[in-house]
């Protein structure tokens, strides 16, 4: 069971007392509260000015009801900091209701929340990641064959339509005739989750004649270099693709989310170049995505899988992404980071879990998104910051600690 606790400074200025049977109720036609704090598990939560009118409270359980409610300088964040939310101002002018959940967390429920000014901080993906028991990390060893590949889970991108523009910088340390570097601007359109893999092939220019060559093998689209007139191919990177992709190649596109599940011949880490030739695990010196410069949109609606939970963009006659725009730079080594905005964004949610946090939601509207930054270590995400002005809620359900799982 969670372990709860809640502190603050109130003021009211009459109460009503109902000793009537079962009902054993505290009512306050309006409740002020300073310096609101309260725990549960490892997150803590807190606000300033915190204005409820027409409060209701049970003496025999955790329930507290109001009619409006309003709160300052509210913020939610895990012990370690590993997540942190930051609200200046929330209004909930339709009323809202605090319980304690089935599972033993803290149920907030209101009809209609507005949140100014949000920022939220990641640091690190990792404590947030879910650790395997031992029962299941023996599972995935029995299995491994049987893993899902991570284009199945990123189907919500299959509607995404606009532009990658990037600088591709790649360094091959080739036997014979020794390094070869590409240092090329491409621009890719994306037309409902996928790009057109020959004309990519066609805009890559190599230095000192052309070594490489994009192509299908077999259940995969592979990058090889191979010498001119003679010589076999040696694969650089390779994309597995599930049987969808596999049904679009023929036509020369592949699905977005297909890069996610990308490989090399060793182990992803380029070449040691002090190291004799016998011994580089790899050709690959270099591996880098430079200048990236994303636009893209979501107008057919979407729904995704996350922790058991679903997220759903947009609905019929409402786009659920638009104007998400990224620049920065990533590489196959060291650290690199994308910074951006996104317009609108425009979702429901049912037990989405945010960490500590279980969220669900009929509709969930974001106004203007922006200093968006995602840092990464090599092509690793590692943590994520965003500031968003306006958020606008319908029938809202947030459990802090438990299992998240609305009745």
């Amino acid at each position: 069971m969670t372990t709860q606790r809640v502190e603050a400074d109130l003021e009211v200025g009459a109460f009503g007392l109902t000793l009537d049977g079962a009902t054993r109720r505290l009512d306050f036609p309006r409740g002020e509260l300073d310096n609101l704090r309260g725990t549960a598990g490892d997150l803590m939560y807190g606000a300033r000015e915190v204005v409820l009118d027409q409060l209701h409270t049970r003496l025999d359980r955790t329930h507290w009801a109001a009619a409006a409610a309003s709160a300052g300088d509210m913020y939610l964040r895990t012990v370690d900091d590993s997540m942190v939310l930051a609200i200046d101002r929330i209004e909930m002018p339709g009323g809202v209701q605090l319980t304690k959940s089935a599972d033993g967390g803290v149920e907030i429920i209101a009809a209609h929340a507005i949140l100014h000014e949000v920022r939220l901080t990641i640091p690190s993906f990792e404590p947030l990641r879910q650790k395997p028991t031992a029962e299941k990390a023996a599972t995935v060893l029995r299995k491994v064959a049987d893993i899902p590949l991570k284009q199945e889970r990123l189907r919500v991108l299959d509607s995404l339509t606009g532009s990658l523009g990037l600088t591709l910088k790649v360094a091959l340390d080739l036997p014979v005739v020794g390094v070869r570097t590409l240092d090329q601007k491409l621009k890719v359109p994306i037309e409902n989750g996928s790009l057109d893999y020959r004309a990519l092939e066609e805009g890559l220019s190599w230095l000192e004649g052309r070594f490489v060559n994009l192509e299908m093998k077999g259940d995969r689209l592979a990058l090889s270099w191979r010498l001119p007139i003679f010589g076999k191919d040696h694969e650089i990177v390779s994309w597995q693709l599930d049987s969808d992709a596999q049904s679009l190649a023929p036509f020369d596109r592949v699905p977005l989310r297909s890069l996610a599940d990308f490989g090399t011949p060793g182990g992803g880490k380029p070449a040691d170049p002090g190291a004799p030739a016998s011994k580089k695990k790899s050709v690959l010196r270099k591996l880098a995505l430079r200048d990236l410069a994303v636009d893209l949109s979501m107008v057919a609606p979407q729904s995704v899988e996350i922790g058991g939970g679903t997220l759903r963009f947009g609905d019929d006659g409402q786009a659920g992404l638009v104007g998400l725009a990224l620049t920065g730079g990533i590489a196959s080594e060291g650290p690199g980071g994308l910074t951006g905005s996104i317009s609108v964004l425009d979702m429901t949610a049912k037990d989405v879990p945010l960490g500590p946090l279980h969220l669900s939601v009929d509709r969930i509207n974001f106004g203007a998104i922006e200093d968006v930054t995602v840092a990464f270590d090599g092509f690793k995400p590692l943590g994520l910051s965003a500031k968003i002005h306006r958020i606008t809620a319908t029938n809202l359900v947030l459990v802090i600690g438990g299992s998240g799982r609305a009745a």
